[in-house]
Order: structure tokens, then C-alpha cells, then sequence
């Protein structure tokens, strides 16, 4: 019967997922349920959603509210997620949260993931995480976004690592400059001289005009 309801995608459908969700104990029931919102992509139960995701105790249906919140878009939809980086407490909700944002996210979300890299609380605090949040950054990729990266530059910790890798992926000619003068203070110059490197191959060029 559940994996009717999505398919037809109508609003009274829809609804009753939603109430099957709240009402449902079983946390392998739930999961289901979940799943079937995410496939009907509709921004219906955005709000519902929310108010479900402010209670919910099983971190893998958390992580599927979010995937479902991706699914869907939008501003809402973008708010919950940056939500869910900011104050949940499993790195595991967090590191797909990042991953949303780095693909639905604008630029509210590089204030989110710039501050959750800055100052990491919560689920946040874990390399894997930080290490997701640096290339959700780089994925959005707008100028805030990868100012954002450079501007702990360099941190002699593993978050040198991930903006190396990261900016030698997204980066451009003109991010060159900054690199080589962050690698000259950086007490290990090797992910920032690989991403130079990265970069100048990608774009064809081993002379860009500093």
C-alpha cells in the first residue's frame, strides 16, 4: 500500500504519508514512508517535514528527511538543511547536510557551511564532516564560497588537506596567487603546491599573471 501513495503524487496522498510518518513507531516503517515522500519530489511537505525532523530520534531517518528535503529544493527546503547542520549532534546527519547544501545550497548555505567550518559544534566536529563541508563550499562555488575556504588559510591541520584538495578541484587561475602566498607561510606546503599545480594543468596554463 505505501509504495502506492507516492506514485500517484497527489496532495491527499501526500498528506496521509505525512501522518503515517508522525504516527509511525517502527523506525524501519518510517524509513519507508520517508522514502516514498522523496520520490513524490513535492514541496507539500516541507513544513511537516521540519516539525517531524525537530523530534526525530533515529539519525538514519534523519539523514533520509534531509536527502528528501534535497530531493524536493527550494528556499524552505534550504533552510531546513542548513538547520539540520547547525544544531544536530550526529556527525553522520551533519556530513549529509553539508553534502545537500554543497548541491541545492546558495548563499545563505555558505554562511552555514563557513561557520560550521569555523566553528564546528555538534556533529560538525569531526574531520570527516569538515572535510564535507570544504567541498560543499567548492561545489557551490561562487567567489563567498571559495573566499570562504581560503580564509582560515593555512591552519597547519587537516583542514589544509581538504582546502587543497578542494580548490585544486574547483579553483580557478585567479585563486593561484593567494595559493602560493598561503604555501609560503604553511608549515607543510605540499596540498597547496598540488593544487596550483591542479589548477594551472586543468586550465593550460603554467603562467598565470600574478
Amino acid at each position: 500500500m505505501i509504495r502506492g501513495l507516492s506514485r500517484f503524487g497527489l496532495e491527499s496522498n501526500i498528506q496521509l504519508l505525512i501522518q503515517m510518518v508522525a504516527g509511525e513507531k517502527n523506525p524501519s516503517a518510517r524509513e519507508n514512508m520517508i522514502r516514498e515522500l522523496e520520490e513524490t519530489r513535492n514541496p507539500i511537505p516541507i513544513s511537516e517535514i521540519i516539525e517531524i525532523l525537530k523530534n526525530e530520534k533515529n539519525p538514519s531517518a534523519r539523514v533520509l528527511m534531509v536527502r528528501t528535503l534535497e530531493s524536493i529544493g527550494g528556499e524552505l527546503a534550504e533552510n531546513a538543511i542548513i538547520n539540520v547542520l547547525l544544531k544536530d549532534e550526529d556527525y553522520i546527519v551533519c556530513d549529509k547536510a553539508a553534502r545537500a547544501l554543497g548541491i541545492i545550497g546558495k548563499e545563505k548555505s555558505v554562511v552555514a557551511l563557513r561557520q560550521a567550518m569555523l566553528n564546528p559544534s555538534g556533529g560538525c566536529n569531526s574531520d570527516s564532516v569538515l572535510e564535507t563541508i570544504v567541498e560543499a563550499l567548492g561545489k557551490i562555488g561562487s567567489d563567498s564560497a571559495i573566499e570562504a575556504i581560503f580564509e582560515p588559510l593555512p591552519t597547519d591541520t587537516c583542514l589544509d588537506s581538504f582546502a587543497g584538495m578542494t580548490l585544486g578541484r574547483f579553483g580557478s587561475l585567479k585563486n593561484v596567487p593567494q595559493l602560493w602566498n598561503i604555501q609560503i607561510k604553511a608549515r607543510d606546503k605540499t596540498c597547496f603546491c598540488e593544487a596550483i599545480e591542479q589548477i594551472q594543468q586543468r586550465d593550460g596554463s603554467y603562467n598565470p599573471g600574478f
